[in-house]
């Protein structure tokens, strides 16, 4: 009887042993994963200055047309898992086009900003590649928040051929735009938006060249019946500390 006892006291305390040991092995497993492939790199900060060239697709309007600036900001990154790591910032952008949208008898409206004004915050995955010495190489991909500050036009109405009477009439049954500086914001176009953002970017030390393609997935106007989007490439330098 005590023989029995023991023998099934002996079993037990091998069980709880042989339990304990696995989830031990299984706990320090899993803190190797975490500390050596999540959240384990140090977060890094960039100053970053380029160009953006892009195309701005009207739909029951203008035909398109090109939109040039530069832009100004700062991005930080930090280990997500493994090579992946996760890439946020504040960019501002200035930007300027001129456009013209064409009438019947030579009427003509053209359209010129005042510098216009952006805000974008990226928040983007990125995949970086070892190329050997200080040289790397990184992917990246994701959306972008769009703010829109300013965007002032300033529109200049032609009347062509037309004699006053005339161009009134006209103006009446089709309605022209306005001569004058107005803001856009607000008024015909969305302030908040998002775009689609992917490139690829080369770094030797704390120096990066990058460059990439952007598109506006939402509408930027806001009124019924007419649809605008805005697409294109951009390129730019960067120092990380």
């Amino acid at each position: 009887m005590m023989k029995s006892i023991y023998r099934k006291a002996f079993l037990l305390v091998l069980v709880i042993s042989t339990t304990a040991i696995v989830e031990g092995q299984e706990t320090t497993e899993k803190t190797y994963l975490i500390n050596n492939y999540a959240f384990s790199g140090p977060t890094t900060y960039r100053i970053e200055a380029g160009y953006a060239n892009s195309q701005r697709f009207p739909k029951n309007t203008s035909g398109t047309y090109g939109i040039q600036g530069v832009y100004l900001g700062v991005t930080t990154a930090f280990d997500l898992l493994y090579k992946i790591k996760l890439q946020a910032g504040l960019i501002y952008h200035v930007y300027q086009y001129d456009r013209t949208q064409k009438y019947k008898n030579n009427v003509v409206a053209k359209y010129k900003t005042l510098p216009g004004h952006r805000l974008d915050i990226p928040i983007q995955a990125k995949y970086e590649f070892n190329m050997g010495g200080s040289f790397k190489l990184s992917l990246y991909a994701g959306p972008v928040l769009n703010i829109g500050i300013s965007n002032k036009e300033d529109i200049f109405v032609a009347k062509g051929s037309l004699t006053d009477e005339e161009f009134e009439r006209y103006n009446t049954l089709i309605g022209l735009p306005e001569s004058g500086i107005y803001e856009q914001y607000g008024k015909d176009y969305r302030r908040f938006g998002l775009t689609l953002d992917g490139g690829a970017a080369i770094q030797w030390r704390n120096y990066i060249a990058k460059g990439g393609y952007r598109y506006q997935l939402t509408d930027l106007y806001k009124p019924k019946g007419k649809k605008l989007h805005e697409g294109g490439w951009y390129a730019g330098l960067a120092f990380e500390f």
